[in-house]
């Protein structure tokens, strides 16, 4: 949490009466890298706290527990912690919506890069080579969310699970003769998969060209009946 010597968000009159600053309030909060953004002309604003380059959507629930923990850390005392308890209003949207907005910039997918987010780093691959690289590298934000938990290690796709899986579903078989035509059609499925779950995975999508992925039997049957 960081204060950044601002002025408390609270004062004490001479009667002792504990009173917020509505001012100081919202300062506070900016210091500490909350921001409203709306996605669109047409929606409702997201309150949003940056850590670093990592985004998170927070609610009022969440706001008011980072300011509970502040106080409690601080040791400001039961008075303000009973201000802040005790007086709901500072924690409602309608109160929060004066903190300022700012506009987010996103590291998204192009047509030609896709990127996985790992927790030891950015995975960019193009079309013939992945490289993972540091959060650093990067000056655009992302959502924390994105970040798949675990750490990205680099192996054999050969010796995965999920490789003999997608060969095995694509028809796939073991062979010397790779020549032979079935082999060679199970080849050919299985590349298609490879494929489609790169498409799939990768979210820059044309809305002049935006796939539907239907898997289906190899041999469609039709069935008739009576009603």
């Amino acid at each position: 949490m960081n204060d950044n010597n601002l002025e408390p968000f609270w004062s004490v009159g001479e009667g002792g009466t504990t009173s917020i600053d509505n001012y100081n309030f919202m300062k506070f909060l900016e210091v500490n890298h909350f921001f409203k953004n709306k996605p669109n002309d047409n929606s409702s604003f997201n309150m949003i706290q940056k850590d670093g380059i990592f985004l998170k959507i927070k609610d009022e629930v969440d706001i008011k527990d980072f300011v509970i923990d502040y106080i409690k850390e601080n040791k400001l005392g039961k008075n303000v912690y009973n201000l802040m308890t005790g007086n709901l209003k500072f924690f409602k949207r309608d109160f929060l919506s004066m903190i300022k907005s700012d506009k987010i910039e996103t590291l998204k997918d192009t047509k030609d890069i896709s990127y996985l987010f790992f927790q030891n780093g950015v995975l960019e691959t193009k079309k013939d080579i992945s490289v993972l690289k540091k959060y650093t590298d990067f000056n655009l934000s992302i959502w924390e969310n994105q970040v798949i938990k675990r750490k990205y290690i680099k192996s054999d796709h050969h010796q995965s699970v999920f490789r003999e899986f997608i060969w095995k579903i694509s028809g796939g078989f073991e062979t010397p003769n790779k020549n032979d035509a079935m082999y060679i059609s199970a080849v050919e499925r299985y590349n298609t998969f490879q494929s489609v779950i790169g498409y799939l995975i990768h979210s820059y999508k044309s809305s002049s060209n935006n796939k539907a992925i239907i898997l289906n039997d190899e041999v469609e049957k039709v069935f008739f009946g009576m009603l």
